[in-house]
């Protein structure tokens, strides 16, 4: 039976042999593309790719803040937005995303121009406000070096809706955070985490990514803030769970280097071999963008810690903290050394400052430490601050102990 183009119907062999249309490509994640193009990334050069990337998005913040500067952009009050919503509709999000990034760089030139009425946030790094200031110059529309009155108001309206816009980010998105950080702390089983100590981290990370999302990208909102919160919520859990804190940055960077250590222990037979330059070498490859002194520095200040209950050997009974010295015998020894009045009068009288001699002769009562006055009187009669006489009593202390030890060394050695 033939088919039936009139009707609509077509052959299933027919349909087989229609040839697929294919695509066309943008190679540009950030360049707005036509509908139906695919955004695919270039994998031959992933740094060059970050950068572009990087670039891109600074170049959307800025045409965004010209946009709102001249009146451009749709006012938030006509998009009609419901708060008890369950989310913004794809229109309303644009908008209020451009309104956020307008205020971001807003903030920015404020700042330049030493208006302290709006502050930058700390999700805009120096580099990246240095970077918006320059495409700004470059670009010659605003003169934000004699901005006149008429435009430093506009461009304090400009901060202040994006503020305004910041906010209703986060609350129609405050929904998203809860479910985020429910399904992390039942994910990670975090049990030894409340659940307030995870929201709290993921209202940071939602804030951070509110800051950073760019509505030319081509990907969702939610997608993009899901990234962010559980980066938020790693960084807290590394950072909590050493027993040496370290910042957030040099956790990643040590992440980074464990991935790499374990990939290369499959080829050197022990970690010794596995020095800064071969991890330099196994970064560079990847294009990862971490330099040399980064690793060294990272390398350095990871130790990893022992307990002092732990044995100081296997064929030593005794533990660490049996080994360190005890300040209190110190003090023992100290006050001792101090009781006989020769012994005293010796010590204080290697103190060369007379005032501070005084001092803890008073103090001391010529030798008797048990009966000492109050520091505040000593103080007053003085001329003196109670804390500055502390000072000089923790020094003149120091040097009698730092005394006592060298003279005990002498006797020892003879």
């Amino acid at each position: 039976m033939p088919n039936d183009v009139s009707s609509g119907t077509v052959d299933e062999t027919t349909r087989k042999k229609q040839p697929t249309e294919k695509k066309p490509v943008c190679k540009d994640t950030r360049e707005s593309a036509p509908k139906g193009v695919v955004r695919v990334r270039d994998s031959d050069d992933p740094a060059a790719a970050r950068r572009k990337t990087h670039e891109n998005f600074i170049r959307n913040r800025v045409n965004d803040f010209y946009l709102a500067y001249e009146h451009k952009l749709p006012r938030l009050s006509t998009l009609g937005i419901d708060l008890n919503a369950k989310a913004l509709t794809p229109r309303q999000q644009t908008v209020v995303a451009r309104h956020v990034q307008s205020g971001l760089v807003a903030r920015v030139v404020l700042r330049h121009a030493r208006d302290t009425t709006f502050g930058v946030p700390e999700s805009m790094r120096e580099k990246e406000c240095e970077e918006i200031l320059a495409l700004i110059y470059a670009d010659g529309k605003i003169d934000i070096d004699n901005l006149t009155r008429d435009e430093v108001m506009r461009v304090r309206r400009v901060a202040d809706t994006g503020t305004q816009a910041r906010d209703i980010f986060t609350k129609m998105n405050i929904g998203l955070v809860t479910i985020l950080a429910r399904r992390e702390q039942k994910k990670r089983n975090l049990d030894t985490y409340t659940y307030d100590e995870i929201l709290e981290e993921s209202k940071f990370g939602m804030l951070n990514a509110i800051d950073r999302f760019d509505p030319d990208a081509g990907f969702k909102f939610s997608t993009y803030a899901t990234w962010w919160v559980r980066q938020k919520i790693m960084d807290y859990l590394n950072v909590q769970s050493k027993l040496i804190k370290m910042p957030a940055n040099m956790n990643t960077l040590y992440r980074r280097i464990t991935v790499a250590m374990k990939d290369l222990r499959q080829v050197y037979p022990s970690d010794e071999k596995i020095t800064p330059d071969v991890i330099y070498e196994w970064m560079e490859e990847r294009n990862w963008g971490v330099s040399k002194r980064q690793i060294i520095d990272a390398l350095a200040v990871r130790k990893e810690t022992i307990s002092i209950d732990a044995f100081v050997s296997d064929d030593d009974t005794r533990t660490i903290d049996d080994t360190i010295a005890s300040d209190e015998d110190v003090a023992e020894s100290t006050a001792e050394a101090i009781d006989t009045d020769a012994s005293f009068e010796r010590l204080v009288s290697m103190i060369s400052n007379d005032e501070t001699r005084d001092i803890i002769r008073e103090i001391y009562q010529d030798g008797d430490a048990g009966n000492a006055k109050e520091v505040g009187e000593i103080a007053r009669r003085h001329g003196m601050t109670t804390r500055e006489v502390q000072n000089r009593i923790a020094q003149a202390i120091s040097d009698m102990k730092r005394t006592i030890e060298f003279s005990t060394q002498g006797n020892r050695g003879e």
